[in-house]
C-alpha cells in the first residue's frame, strides 16, 4: 500500500469483487498455487486499487475479444461521463477520487 493512500476513504466492498474474479477465472481448484497481488497507488487526484495474479491467463482469441469489448465500453463511457475506472486484461485497476 502506498503510504499516501493509507488514510483515504473508499467505498465499502470495492475490493471483494476484484479478488473474487481471481478465484472465478484464474484459480485451478484441482491443485497448484496462485499468487495474488493487491496494491494501492495515486493516479493524479485519484487513488487506485490494483489486483493482479499469476494464474494461467486467457487464451489469445478470448483475450482479443475482451480487449475489443473493453475498447467499445471505454469509447461509449467517454462520450457520456468522465471515466472513473479503467479495466485492463492483465490487471484490474479501480480509481476513486481521493
Amino acid at each position: 500500500m502506498a503510504p499516501d493512500t493509507a488514510a483515504l476513504a473508499v467505498p465499502r466492498m470495492v475490493l471483494q469483487p476484484l479478488v473474487e474474479n481471481v478465484f472465478k477465472h484464474a484459480f485451478d481448484p484441482v491443485g497448484g498455487q496462485i499468487r495474488v497481488w493487491i496494491s494501492t497507488f495515486r493516479q493524479g487526484r485519484h487513488a487506485a486499487i490494483q489486483v493482479e495474479d499469476d494464474g494461467p491467463g486467457i487464451p489469445e482469441a478470448k483475450l482479443q475479444e475482451l480487449r475489443t469489448l473493453l475498447d467499445e465500453i471505454e469509447n461509449r463511457k467517454s462520450k457520456v461521463c468522465r471515466p472513473a475506472a479503467k479495466t485492463d486484461i492483465s490487471a484490474c485497476t479501480m480509481s476513486c477520487p481521493g
